[in-house]
Formats: structure tokens, C-alpha cells, sequence
């Protein structure tokens, strides 16, 4: 812990040393955003909110499956800790091929590709308790090529919802949302495995939780038409003439 946190400190030198600065625009090229309402209407809110939660369900799932990864490979399959930390990074690994390929998918069809990759990666966690020792890792890998890519397409299905002038503030939202409840995830799994006493070293007593995980991720997608809904309905306020409008706008 002291060598990766010397390590920390060391990089946040380099890059305060070698990072450049953006200069600033002069006053005559800049911008100003007029300040908006994140939402202008509260179904608009309930949609988001409802769309949030649903997909930190997800979030909670997915990093369920580290820490009850751990557990599982480790007291079911009696990996020891190198075994265990290769399998849980293959999840991360296969993502730097899965993201760039599933996101240029996604620019022609995002909800569907989403799905896609949950329904595959919830499959997979169903299939990992049941398998033998020597495949978990395989499934571990394909679980996080499938699952990792969906993050970078609800992130750009949440900046599409929105205006420009509130993405900042409504992405923040949505990810202290996820993170709130995702982060949970650690302190339960880690009480149900505990909780399960000898049975612990037993595969087949993490079927109910790998079941449980698998189910959150499909019931996460109910946050895509959430999302869609929101666009759809900003588009048409964005298209309803306002007071603030010239006459020969209001006139049409």
C-alpha cells in the first residue's frame, strides 16, 4: 500500500510538471451558456431517476463480481490469490478490445447493442458457479468483454438525452447515483458469503447470488427506455416556441 500510494504521489508531480495548460479564449471568442434547469418537468425527473436506479443495478451487480468473485474462486475452487487476481483481471482486460468495437457498434444502433451485451454478460453469470475450475477464468474474460462495453454506451445514451448546457450536471447526478448503490455491492456480498458458514466452500451454494447478480443486469435495461423517453421529450420542448421568441417565430 505505501509503494502504490509513493506511486500516486509520483505521477501527480509528473503530470502537474509535464501537463500543459489550455490557455484561456479571448473575451471576444467565448461562449456563454445561459443557465437551465437539469429538467424542466418533474415527469422528466421521475424518468431520469427511475432510468438512474435502474442501471445501478447494474453497477451493483458488476461489482459484485469482483468481491464475490474473490470469495467464490478462492473458497469454492481453492484458487490462490495470483490465480484469483488474473481471473478478475482478465474481466478488465478483455474490455480494451470489447469497448472499442461494441462502441462503434453502438453509434448506429445503441439500445440494441446495450442489451445485447447485458443479456450475454447475464448469461455468462449464470454459467460461472455451474462450470468446472478450469474454465471460470474463460468465463471471466468473456464475461467482461460483454459486460465493461455497456458503460460507454449508456454514457453516451445519457449525453444524448440531454441538452448540452446541463450534460455536466445530469451525468454527475447519474453516476453518484450508480456509485451510491454499486458500491454496496462489497459490504453485502461479503456479508451473504459470511453468512453462509461451511457451505461457503461449496459451488453450489452461490447459485442463488450469481442468479440474483444475473437478474439485476437484465432488469437494468428498463433504464434505456427511461432515456429515450427523456430525449424524446426535451426534443419537443426544445421545439415549443417560447415567450422569449421573436413575434414571427411565435406567429408560425
Amino acid at each position: 500500500m505505501l509503494e502504490l500510494g509513493a506511486l500516486g504521489i509520483l505521477a501527480a508531480a509528473a503530470f502537474a510538471w509535464l501537463a500543459g495548460n489550455q490557455e484561456p479564449l479571448a473575451a471576444k471568442e467565448q461562449k456563454s451558456i445561459p443557465g437551465e434547469k437539469m429538467f424542466p418537468t418533474p415527469a422528466l425527473w421521475f424518468l431520469f431517476l427511475v432510468g438512474a436506479f435502474a442501471f445501478s443495478l447494474r453497477d451493483f451487480a458488476g461489482t459484485s463480481m469482483g468481491s464475490l468473485g474473490s470469495l467464490f474462486l478462492q473458497n469454492a475452487h481453492g484458487y490462490d490469490p495470483k490465480w484469483t487476481g488474473l481471473a478478475l483481471s482478465g474481466m478488465f482486460l478483455s474490455s480494451a478490445i470489447s469497448n472499442p468495437i461494441f462502441g462503434g457498434l453502438s453509434d448506429r444502433r445503441r439500445n440494441g447493442w446495450t442489451t445485447f451485451v447485458l443479456l450475454v454478460a447475464a448469461a455468462m453469470v449464470v454459467v460461472l458457479p455451474r462450470v468446472p475450475s478450469r474454465w471460470t477464468i474463460p468465463v471471466f474474460v468473456v464475461y467482461g468483454f460483454f459486460f465493461m462495453s455497456s458503460y460507454p454506451m449508456t454514457e453516451a445514451t445519457v449525453m444524448e438525452s440531454v441538452p448540452d448546457a446541463v450534460r455536466g450536471r445530469v451525468f454527475g447526478l447519474f453516476i453518484t447515483v450508480g456509485g451510491l448503490i454499486g458500491n454496496l455491492s462489497h459490504w453485502t456480498v461479503g456479508a451473504e458469503v459470511k453468512s453462509l458458514g461451511a457451505a461457503a466452500y461449496s459451488a453450489n451454494s452461490y447459485y442463488p447470488a450469481y442468479g440474483l447478480l444475473a437478474f439485476m443486469m437484465v432488469l437494468s435495461l428498463a433504464g434505456l427506455p427511461c432515456l429515450h423517453a427523456i430525449r424524446k421529450r426535451e426534443q419537443q420542448i426544445q421545439a415549443e416556441p417560447s415567450a422569449d421568441d421573436p413575434p414571427e417565430l411565435l406567429s408560425r
